[in-house]
């Protein structure tokens, strides 16, 4: 929870005693959480070495199994990044600015298509105007776009107004997720098993990497199925 402390120096005795005993509790959770995640970097990015290496190597294989071997060894790095990707959003303070949320969605869906999926998306009218690191949430509509067409393509992508809010949604044509999963699968390195095959998933961090970047917006995510089937996932972001 990246909120501000707790203030400590006002109130009655008791209250002020209980504020400071939650925010040494807070702070001494905060640092055991970032020592962890410094920790998977480390590994992380020293896996990356050795892996080079094999990958060298891996053209004098018999060209039977080279191919095989590449294989494995562009999942492993593409796993690599993914933790990476994880452990730079935990972390990441980029200043914020004022960005259209439309475009940002619209790039991710041209992306996409020019990778071959299909996604159908009509955009606004409007600009659609958010206070937003424009990389990070660029990453979480990626992320949330290309689980889509992994698991359930194609996708469907719409963008509409709501009070103060804007809201982004993302529906596939998969098997959904049973309703007492979706709070695991928000967290880092869970998966939906067996619905979703570990030989065309990754670590189980896109949902998580895209929740952390909308909660640090203020903002809130929420995984449902859809009445005709397919996992839903909705964004909602306060308007700038």
């Amino acid at each position: 929870d990246r909120s501000l402390p707790l203030p400590t120096s006002a109130g009655p005795r008791e209250v002020r005693a209980i504020a400071a005993a939650m925010a040494a509790m807070h702070a001494r959770m905060a640092a055991q959480a970032a020592e962890r995640t410094r920790m998977l970097v480390a590994v992380a990015h020293d896996l990356r070495t050795p892996l080079t290496g094999l990958r060298i190597r891996v053209d004098s294989a018999p060209p039977d199994a080279r191919q095989r071997m590449v294989a494995d060894i562009d999942r492993m790095a593409g796993m690599i990044q993914q933790v990476l990707d994880y452990a730079r959003g935990a972390h990441a303070q980029e200043p914020a600015e004022r960005i259209d949320v439309a475009a940002s969605v619209a790039a991710s869906v041209e992306d996409a298509v020019a990778r071959g999926g299909t996604v159908a998306w009509t955009p606004p009218a409007d600009r659609v105007w958010v206070i937003a690191d424009r990389i990070a949430l660029r990453r979480a509509f990626d992320n949330l776009l290309d689980n889509a067409l992994r698991y359930g393509a194609p996708a469907d992508v719409s963008l509409e107004l709501r009070g103060r809010c804007v809201r982004v949604r993302i529906r596939d044509r998969g098997p959904g997720i049973p309703v007492d999963e979706v709070a695991r699968l928000l967290q880092p390195f869970e998966r939906g098993e067996p619905s979703r095959s570990r030989h065309t998933g990754g670590l189980g961090l896109g949902l998580a990497i895209a929740h952390d970047v909308v909660v640090r917006h203020r903002g809130v995510l929420r995984l449902g199925n859809g009445a005709e089937g397919g996992l839903e996932v909705v964004i909602e972001l306060p308007l700038a």
